[in-house]
């Protein structure tokens, strides 16, 4: 895709209406939902929620909207309720742009939105620690995984359910937790959510660390993603995403703004960019990255 600088020069994010308040209703009917899984071991909230949450999906007219949404709103120290809330948005358009089917597609919105159950059951001074996390909270903060899959495995739904909340920290090449499990061991939705989850994490500020820049969590994928992440899925997942950010403006850690005009096919986290009327190759100027998305 081409822009010019002439089409966006301060970028303005299109989202749908009324979404701030849809989105925080949501987020309420979420926290009511884990909560009563978790003290009631029911599910009786679980498809209405899931119903208001497509009926949210489907407001979105493509998946620009669905970036720009989780772009106005990433400034969040929400490690459950938003955090899921954006995973499920994205693991929603994945599977779309995979043309799943819709009973798929709907049991994988209740997985990706229930993915981090088990995080109700970490110390919360843990999970909401403003700090970096020692080595040993870290390990707390994984059993969450297990934890999950115990809150929701010996209930009534679709297994991969309990399987995407005890795997989708698991990696393709045997690096992830709490099994290492690897490759098509890691079943399909789970594959999908742990792409999903890792870009939301990135995405959304936390008390010790700012947000990242979407091309910084661009660049990890290209040196990680074949190999940790499921290929078809990342590469689906990262079109998609590149697309969304031709046009937009940028912050250079020389200090200079431009708008990004194209992508390079083979340098994802370099595209090429113009800055007053020249254009720049980020590919190969070792001088200039991208600092921020303004």
């Amino acid at each position: 895709m081409q822009a010019t600088l002439e089409q966006s020069v301060t970028m303005t994010y299109d989202i749908p209406q009324n979404f701030h308040a849809d989105y925080k209703e949501l987020c309420g009917l979420l926290e009511e939902t884990l909560a009563e899984i978790k003290s009631k071991h029911s599910i009786q909230k679980l498809n209405e929620l899931t119903d208001r949450f497509v009926v949210f999906y489907e407001s979105f007219s493509s998946e620009k909207q669905v970036f720009d949404s989780l772009n106005a709103c990433k400034s969040n120290n929400d490690p459950i309720y938003e955090h899921s809330l954006n995973v499920a948005l994205l693991s929603r358009m994945l599977g779309d742009l995979n043309h799943m089917h819709s009973d798929d597609l709907y049991t994988l919105t209740q997985a990706a939105l229930l993915h981090d159950i088990g995080k109700l059951l970490v110390n919360p001074e843990v999970l909401h620690k403003q700090e970096k996390l020692t080595p040993h909270e870290f390990n707390l903060i994984k059993k969450h995984t297990k934890q999950g899959y115990l809150l929701l495995h010996n209930l009534v739904l679709d297994p991969r359910i309990s399987s995407v909340a005890l795997m989708h920290h698991e990696r393709c090449d045997g690096s992830g937790y709490p099994m290492g499990t690897s490759g098509i061991n890691i079943n399909e939705f789970s594959r999908v959510v742990s792409i999903c989850d890792v870009y939301a994490g990135m995405i959304a500020s936390r008390g010790y660390r700012k947000s990242c820049c979407p091309f910084q969590i661009i660049a990890l994928f290209e040196k990680d993603g074949l190999h940790k992440y499921d290929t078809d899925y990342t590469i689906l997942f990262l079109r998609s995403m590149l697309d969304t950010y031709v046009g937009y403006s940028v912050e250079l850690n020389t200090g200079e703004q431009g708008i990004i005009t194209a992508v390079n096919p083979h340098n994802l986290s370099n595209p090429i960019i113009e800055i007053d009327g020249v254009t720049i190759n980020l590919a190969t100027d070792e001088r200039r990255q991208i600092l921020h998305i303004i």
